[in-house]
């Protein structure tokens, strides 16, 4: 599960498996046809979260204008380290960049969990060029699909509620244009190019 958080620097965290981080049956942001950010594309490292956890992240072009990215998590006191790969499509809701993303790889090995569903993931640059990565919070979400403003299901776990939108794509779409930035609150990592 580690390694799905990995990625999401691009992308995903070990909770997301667990219910920390929502899901979407359906890409978030392209009822157009919105094309990968160049921007994005090179060799990147940068620290997970407000800890001390590095990783190299590399993204590379795909078909159709999907991206592909591979994550490098190097060994720590508490972490064997490890290396995933994902496949993201880009989207645009509003002002908001988003990344949905699924894994494909966890350390060499064709990914178990986490590859039905997309992880959206939020992202902006900085005027220093910091490439900064957002995950969805579950709270307000949950607000939202109780209150019926989009729709989805709550299940709850142990390790907190698993949040899944299952709206259609110009629902999704609608909704986040008009509440991204309220929704995207959980500060996943921050990245400097290295080329």
């Amino acid at each position: 599960m580690r390694a799905l958080g990995r990625v999401l620097a691009l992308l995903c965290l070990t909770a997301a498996l667990a219910g920390c981080y929502p899901t979407s049956e359906r890409p978030i942001g392209v009822s157009g046809t919105p094309a990968a950010d160049q921007r994005l594309l090179g060799r990147w490292t940068g620290q997970i979260g407000t800890g001390k956890d590095t990783a190299s992240l590399y993204v590379f072009p795909r078909e159709k204008g999907q991206l592909e990215a591979l994550l490098v998590h190097p060994a720590a006191k508490d972490d064997k380290g490890g290396w995933t790969t994902a496949s993201l499509l880009p989207g645009k809701a509003g002002a908001a960049n988003i990344l949905n993303a699924k894994l494909v790889l966890d350390d060499g090995a064709p990914a178990k969990e986490g590859t039905k569903d997309y992880t959206p993931v939020m992202y902006r640059f900085d005027a220093d060029g910091t490439l900064r990565l957002f995950m969805l919070g579950d709270k307000a979400l949950e607000v939202a699909i109780r209150q019926g403003r989009i729709a989805g299901t709550i299940k709850e776990n142990s390790f907190g509620d698993d949040v899944r939108l299952t709206a259609d794509t110009k629902s999704l779409d609608a909704f986040f244009a008009a509440n991204a930035a309220s929704l995207f609150t959980e500060d996943y990592g921050r990245f400097k190019r290295l080329d």
